[in-house]
């Protein structure tokens, strides 16, 4: 079975998905905790840059075979989960209204346009990257150029910002460890994004502006999220034949279900909690109680499913994670 030398890499995956699943557990809600929301892009930002630089690790951007099965997989999985996530969407969707369907029709097509239905827009934006790597490519363009394309291009608005620029950080330290004289680069850009951050901090400060809050707040968390992916992925784990594809596969099972769950757990919830003040809807105990039903069973559904996609008829489940 595939294994990594550096299982970090897996478990620091694994604890971003909770955080994802926490943060649709109106954990950020809670009074107080507003700042989790933060932490939520954090998680993904650290998803997006461990996605750059396994594509190119993996040889991904090169191999044309690797990179169609690649696209294919990434396609499968965005157009499965919309259907069931489509389903779900409509059978919550409130009937009463008179124009409930055009309100419906409307919301998914403004989702689909804009590659931002909901929880799956992180499926979306990773698909429309890569593609425009891989186009890249095909014109011949280096790694490099490739990058520096990819940076200006996050001065555009959106979701989408945030896999490219991740992503483009991920190629940029795989490629900065691809030969011994250039791994010291890789700090460099480290370094210098963190003098970038004091400087605007300080600007922060001095201006007292709640738009330079805000981008310095997008800053620092990429910043952070850089350093996170930078340790996973260059400290090298000593704990001996442990096999890390579980948890692997565990993180985007979690990512793909949980929300499936929640609305279900959501309402047993409040039947079994109800008249009782201390675990109040959306306090913090209930929050973080909503999270740890909805995480374990997320995955068991992942148990399940990968133990189904082992049968010869079923192999085909491994194309939906």
């Amino acid at each position: 079975m595939e294994k990594r030398e550096n299982g970090l890499v897996d478990i620091v995956k694994f604890i971003c998905a909770i955080i994802v699943v926490a943060g649709h557990c109106y954990l950020a809600d809670v009074a107080g905790f507003a700042w989790f929301t933060d932490l939520v892009t954090l998680a993904v930002q650290v998803f997006f840059i461990f996605t750059g630089y396994y594509l190119v690790v993996a040889g991904t951007l090169t191999q044309e075979s690797k990179a169609t099965s690649y696209v294919r997989h990434l396609f499968t999985l965005t157009m499965v989960w919309a259907v069931i996530y489509f389903v779900l969407n409509l059978l919550l969707t409130d009937r009463s209204a008179d124009v409930w369907v055009y309100d419906f029709i409307n919301l998914w097509t403004e989702f689909l346009s804009s590659c931002n239905s909901g929880h799956l827009w992180y499926l979306q934006n990773m698909l429309i990257v890569v593609v425009i790597l891989l186009g890249l490519k095909k014109v011949s363009f280096s790694w490099k150029e490739v990058l520096a394309i990819l940076l200006i291009a996050t001065i555009f608005y959106g979701r989408i910002t945030k896999a490219v620029l991740g992503i483009a950080v991920g190629i940029y330290l795989a490629g900065a460890d691809a030969k011994e004289d250039e791994k010291r680069s890789s700090g460099m850009l480290l370094i210098g994004l963190g003098t970038a951050a004091v400087a605007g901090g300080i600007l922060w400060l001095a201006g007292d502006n709640a738009a330079v809050a805000g981008i310095m707040t997008n800053y620092l968390i990429n910043i952070i999220s850089i350093l996170i992916a930078y340790v996973a992925l260059h400290i090298k784990t000593s704990v001996g034949k442990v096999n890390y594809v579980y948890l692997r596969k565990q993180s985007t099972i979690v990512y793909l279900v949980h929300l499936l769950l929640v609305p279900v757990v959501v309402k047993v919830m409040g039947k079994v909690f109800a008249g009782m003040p201390a675990l109040e809807e959306k306090g913090l105990a209930w929050c973080v109680i909503l999270t740890a039903i909805v995480t374990v069973g997320s995955v068991l559904c992942g148990s399940i499913l990968m133990a189904l996609s082992k049968q010869e008829k079923l192999s085909w489940l491994k194309k939906i994670y």
